[in-house]
């Protein structure tokens, strides 16, 4: 064979073993895809003993992304346009947990709704904080759905974020007569959709002092890098035919979490100054106002800021800050007061968010 014929079979030679793995890739990540059901049942690990929710009192719910305490005022996110892909280190990671639990014990609440919470993950060095804050709240009901479960994210290209296997998480003082994992309308496209988050929204049963009339606490955490908007109005339809058919039916309704975009009423500049790039900004939406019905109540706190971006680690007047964390409850339930913790994003990038309620007969 003559060097000419060497030199054109070389680079057809690379490009085949380059088709080869990328096809290959393809079909193990399409073949090891996540793929929940439209309803699941979530399993209840059993603690509290207290079995009926009285309606006479009054209780506190708190709301919290923890950003798989992995994402503290010192890092930054490479999604946000920072540049780290997992938590700065091991330790880190074990301090904001424990920092969590201690945040979470100090701020007693009946309900705890939990965010972003890593089982399995490179990002937070395969810490098990769903077992850590079982272990720690043994009192309470517990109860977890997956939203993020992939073998392999190889997104960056130069340091991928890996595995993950991370989701919501509830926390009950009252035991759970059910719980369900529900999946949420749309997805992304092929191939993306089979190393992305499938959303999902976890519904806990609570049952009261009032036969057949139960109280559902709904956890949520809906997309985010949705710029054209499509998901989250797929995501919010959902939740508004669930959230009314659970009301219709006579029962008291509470959904929390992170909403991924703005509450009625907080303007995008609500907290200035900040010097994040604009291009940063785009994922931004208002939530709408009336988008279950006009007697239904956004419970929030836009006097503290409850995220901040990630393009760079914390600094107080730098980074974009807004208000996307909070509750919306059904026309039947009172909400007796609502704050914002401010942490100065010390342990996430996110702050907790603590409401009291009271369900009205």
């Amino acid at each position: 064979m003559n060097k000419q014929k060497i030199y054109i079979l070389i680079p057809l030679i690379i490009l085949a073993v380059a088709f080869f793995l990328i096809g290959s890739f393809l079909i193990f990540v399409t073949a090891a895809e996540y793929r929940p059901k439209a309803v699941e049942n979530a399993d209840i690990k059993r603690g509290s003993k207290k079995s009926v929710l009285n309606t006479d009192e009054n209780f506190k719910v708190l709301n919290w992304n923890i950003g798989y305490c992995g994402l503290d005022a010192k890092n930054d996110f490479f999604y946000d346009g920072g540049k780290n892909v997992t938590a700065r280190s091991m330790d880190a990671v074990l301090h904001n947990l424990e920092s969590v639990k201690n945040i979470l014990n100090k701020n007693l609440s009946s309900f705890y709704l939990i965010q972003e919470i890593d089982l399995k993950s490179k990002r937070s060095f395969y810490i098990n904080q769903k077992q850590a804050l079982t272990d720690f709240f043994t009192d309470y009901d517990s109860v977890f759905a997956a939203n993020y479960d992939a073998l392999i994210v190889p997104a960056p290209v130069s340091n991928p974020l890996g595995r993950v296997k991370s989701g919501v998480f509830t926390l009950s003082g009252y035991e759970i007569a059910k719980a369900e994992r529900l999946q949420l309308p749309g997805s992304f496209s092929w191939p993306l959709k089979t190393v992305n988050l499938k959303r999902c929204i976890l519904v806990s049963e609570i049952k009261t002092d009032v036969p057949n009339k139960n109280l559902y606490m709904i956890n949520l955490h809906l997309s985010a890098y949705d710029a054209d908007g499509v998901l989250r109005k797929q995501e919010m339809e959902f939740l508004q035919n669930l959230a009314l058919k659970f009301y219709n039916e006579g029962h008291w309704v509470i959904a929390g979490g992170d909403w991924n975009s703005l509450f009625p009423g907080v303007e995008k500049n609500r907290f200035m100054p900040y010097n994040t790039p604009e291009e940063f900004l785009e994922w931004i939406e208002y939530s709408p106002s009336d988008f279950i019905g006009k007697e239904w109540k956004w419970c929030f706190d836009n006097s503290v800021p409850t995220v901040r971006l990630l393009e760079k680690p914390y600094v107080k007047g730098e980074n974009y800050t807004t208000v996307i964390d909070g509750f919306i409850c059904s026309p039947n339930v009172e909400i007796i007061g609502v704050n914002n913790i401010d942490l100065n994003f010390e342990f996430s990038d996110h702050h907790p968010v603590l409401a009291e309620f009271k369900l009205l007969k």
